[in-house]
């Protein structure tokens, strides 16, 4: 039998060693392959469901703005036990206000935390839609944005609602949701509840529409979702 010499023994550790970082290497890459991953870590990874064309209208006609089109990003439907998950994707919009000779530019975004009111008055938000005239709050599921995602006004910085998921038994083109709305910049900030009461009566509401007929193939969206819980930016 031959025995192996030192400089054989260590150049058989040396391999054995390099195999195994190398190993190591291809599972930590593999773990964090973005694609197995949702882009703010929510652990989200597999949320499947299909596409729809859809709007979110939000406008309030005495100040004559869309509060919501355009923070809106997407609808997705999933279905589930002979019923339908609508989920709504949610990002960061920019709105303009003003009169004649001047406009004010405002970052908006969907708030859960309560807020002062454009009337001054503190407000708790309410997340729902109408169903035949009834309004529907239970069930509802929102994420959040985390991380690096958060917006900053005059009132300090928010993370935002990432998505918001209800259940219907049926499908249609039309919801009148309840969502509160912040918009605001570095000298001013006020949020909106929607439905909201205007000024000399009326009210402004924020609609979905969606086309039934523009159905998309299943995907996952789980990287769309946010994390489970608000939490305090610390800034």
């Amino acid at each position: 039998m031959q025995t192996k010499t030192k400089s054989q023994k260590a150049i058989l550790l040396a391999v054995v060693a390099t195999i195994l970082v190398i190993a190591t290497l291809l599972m930590f890459t593999a773990c964090k392959d973005p694609a197995n991953e949702p882009d703010n870590g929510s652990g989200n990874a597999e949320y499947y469901a299909k596409s729809y064309d859809a709007r979110l209208n939000g406008v309030v006609s005495n100040m004559g703005v869309d509060f919501t089109e355009d923070l809106f990003e997407g609808a997705y439907v999933k279905e589930k036990d002979g019923k339908y998950e609508i989920t709504l994707i949610f990002g960061v919009g920019e709105i303009n206000m003003g009169g004649t000779g001047y406009s004010v530019k405002l970052t908006s975004f969907v708030n859960s935390a309560p807020s002062v009111d454009y009337r001054g008055e503190t407000v708790t938000p309410v997340f729902g839609y109408y169903n035949d005239k009834t309004l529907v709050t239970d069930g509802i599921v929102l994420t959040y944005s985390s991380g690096n995602n958060y917006v900053t006004n005059k009132n300090g910085s928010f993370y935002y609602v990432q998505s918001m998921t209800f259940t219907v038994d049926t499908l249609q083109e039309e919801y009148i949701l309840f969502l509160f709305v912040m918009a605001g910049n570095e000298t001013m900030a006020s949020s909106m509840q929607f439905p909201y009461a205007l000024n000399g009566g009326g009210v402004a509401n924020a609609v979905l529409q969606l086309d039934l007929t523009s159905e998309g193939e299943e995907k996952n969206i789980g990287n769309l979702l946010g994390i489970d819980t608000l939490n305090e930016v610390q800034a």
